[in-house]
């Protein structure tokens, strides 16, 4: 078998070096992770997670496997998104240490399957990955536990498909195929799987056996497929309309050349990470830019060039290729060639290296334990000496990274500082201002994301809301008109342009409105039931019982919705149905002062006064300052001694 050189022997084998180096290795990232431990909810965690109301509907599972209205098919992460919510909800601790212990796992995982490939500081490798700053998105932000989740599966369809290739057995091909699944549905980043395993396959014998065609197939089967769905998730639920700039062939292969150049940079020297990286000029692209892949190029055939002189045994020129190729080939779905939501923003995150950055740490570790056993005892004690700074230098620096994420604005204030030109820095830290109720803070950003991208629509929609906010309404409808020409499919902006137009009285150009949005996005629960609400302020009530009933089914999780239908059917006397819909209301919020007023009210119109007076009181209990509440309960008091039946 071509191998790595032999490395100086660690006692790796040991149970006791075993257990001290996985102490060691979680040591490590607890003490980078802590300050994320502490963090809260950055970036997309609020539209993913917060404000995700399958996660909250306790029959949301079925949707999440069968019917996803998120912009990826990624239901095992999504499923335990929904455990997490249902266990801890809006408390983020659990979502972190979830997050962290996933990447230990992984790190762990990488030591075992390094070691397993021959390499003698195996351990070095996992406490590197576990440590490297470029990690620290991945595992700090919790929308991307995908990544943690997705790696330490990927590692055990790994280390089961060399059991099977040392001895082919049934058992331990399915394992690798169900890992390889289950990780697939975590993330379709590893979509790339397959193809390392006929390189894992020349790595071992100098060549690709029909066997080995065979044995990935159903891996490439399970790629394709899953890839695909991800493919088109992508282009209808998460880009939809929006035109993701990308240029012609030679600019994607002008920016994919500058990305791997670029990754192959921050894993060597993590420094200067930020949140948003500056887009590149590529369309159309320089010469000078193709310069990453003649340079990898020039590598590569120094490499395959010698490979064939290799001793039986050492091949290093293979195991570097193995490396490298492996970097490369698991970057290759995030370069460009395929359109990503993304990369409206920036061509290149740290989130998106962290499978790729194995290779390289696999690399160093095989190159380490190379070093050490060249080095005459002296020269080596030296060598641990400065590997030791490196990797303390290493913690501190990804730990100082990590302190970013512990809030919105600290990432997004980052973020601006060192990349000013980002339009989207300046919005996503405007929008942590507004979340936090600093609304005159708020402003300043959102007017620098708009005059550095003047058809920013989004950016214009939130600070519409932001200055209705500070009472600004003239200058707010002035902005989502502005967001609606340059983005006419743009909802939340259509959504706040009606529900400004319905409280000066316009109802029927807010209904308008309204219905824009729902011939947009049907599916979309919150228009639908604003589009009701609208409909019922015009007395259209047969339209607003339809389409509140289709909000509810959308999202059957609306107290609101359940509530407001109720008194939809309510005038127009189907009273049983309204009295259900009321109750749903409070089964889903016990405490809803509105939905027990009005449940109140329909009993006290059917006689039945002492259960009104019970949710009058319960409506009171809830929201003290509640006038309507208190004069309902007065009547119905006033009733019930005049000689109310008082059921």
């Amino acid at each position: 078998m071509f191998s790595f050189p032999p490395a100086v022997k660690t006692n790796e084998t040991g149970l006791f070096w075993k257990a001290a180096g996985a102490v060691a290795i979680a040591l490590g990232a607890l003490f980078v992770f802590w300050p994320a431990l502490r963090g809260n909810w950055v970036w997309d965690d609020f539209a993913g997670i917060i404000l995700n109301p399958t996660l909250r509907d306790r029959a949301g599972l079925w949707r999440i496997w069968f019917a996803p209205p998120g912009p990826d098919y990624f239901p095992l992460k999504s499923t335990v998104e929904w455990l997490e919510w249902h266990a801890w909800g809006s408390a983020t601790t659990g979502y972190h240490l979830v997050s962290v212990a996933s990447h230990v796992l992984g790190a762990l995982l990488l030591w075992r399957l390094l070691a397993r490939l021959g390499i003698g500081l195996a351990w070095l490798g996992g406490l590197v990955f576990a440590i490297h700053p470029l990690t620290v998105e991945s595992v700090a932000w919790i929308s991307e536990q995908k990544n943690t989740l997705s790696l330490p599966l990927l590692l055990l369809a790994a280390d089961a498909y060399l059991d099977f290739d040392e001895g082919p057995r049934l058992g331990p091909y399915l394992r690798s195929l169900l890992c390889f699944l289950a990780a697939m549905l975590c993330k379709s980043s590893v979509v790339m799987f397959p193809a390392v395993l006929l390189l894992y396959a020349w790595w071992r014998r100098g060549r690709v056996a029909s066997s080995d065609l065979a044995a990935s197939g159903p891996f490439f089967a399970i790629s394709l497929v899953l890839g695909l769905v991800t493919v088109w998730f992508q282009a209808h639920h998460a880009i939809g309309s929006e035109h993701i700039e990308i240029g012609g062939i030679l600019s994607r292969f002008a920016c994919a050349g500058l990305a791997i150049a670029f990754y192959a940079g921050k894993c060597v020297l993590p420094v200067g990470l930020m949140p948003i990286y500056p887009r590149w000029a590529v369309d159309p692209p320089s010469l000078e830019q193709f310069l990453p892949w003649l340079l990898g190029g020039i590598l590569a055939g120094l490499l395959w060039m010698g490979r064939a002189r290799m001793p039986e045994g050492i091949g290093w020129r293979r195991g570097v290729l193995l490396g490298l190729c492996f970097f490369v080939v698991n970057l290759l779905p995030v370069l460009g060639f395929i359109p990503m939501l993304f990369m409206r923003i920036g061509w290149v995150s740290d989130h998106l290296a962290y499978l790729p950055l194995i290779g390289p740490v696999g690399l160093a570790a095989a190159g380490a334990g190379w070093v050490c056993e060249k080095l005459a005892p002296g020269w080596r004690l030296l060598t641990i000496a400065v590997a030791s700074l490196i990797l303390v230098a290493l913690m501190l620096a990804s730990r100082a990274h990590a302190k970013i994420f512990r809030n919105d604005i600290s990432l997004w204030t980052c973020a601006v500082a060192k990349n000013p030109g980002a339009a989207a820095a300046h919005y996503s830290l405007a929008n942590a201002r507004v979340r936090a109720e600093q609304f005159a803070e708020a402003i300043p950003e959102y007017e620098v994301a708009i005059r550095i991208r003047p058809d920013f629509a989004e950016a214009r929609s939130s600070y519409g809301d932001a200055l209705l906010r500070l009472g600004r309404t003239s200058e707010a409808a002035v902005q989502y008109e502005t967001a609606l020409t340059a983005d006419p499919g743009l909802v939340p902006a259509r959504e706040k342009l009606g529900a400004l137009l319905l409280a000066q009285g316009r109802t029927e150009a807010a209904i308008a409105e309204y219905e824009r949005a729902v011939a947009v996005q049907p599916d979309n629960a919150r228009a639908q039931g604003n589009l009701a609400y609208a409909l019922a302020r015009a007395t259209r009530l047969e339209d607003a019982a339809a389409h509140y009933e289709t909000a509810l089914r959308l999202d059957p999780s609306s107290v609101e919705d359940w509530d407001q239908r109720g008194t939809v059917l309510t005038h127009l006397g189907r009273t049983a149905e309204a009295q259900r819909h009321y109750e749903r209301a409070l089964q889903l919020k016990p405490d809803d002062p509105d939905a027990h007023n009005n449940l109140g009210l329909l009993l006290a119109r059917a006689g039945r006064l002492a259960d009104a007076i019970g949710h009058f009181e319960a409506a009171l209990r809830a929201r003290p300052n509640f006038p309507a509440a208190q004069r309902n309960l007065e009547l119905a008091r006033q009733a019930l001694g005049a000689g109310g039946e008082g059921r």
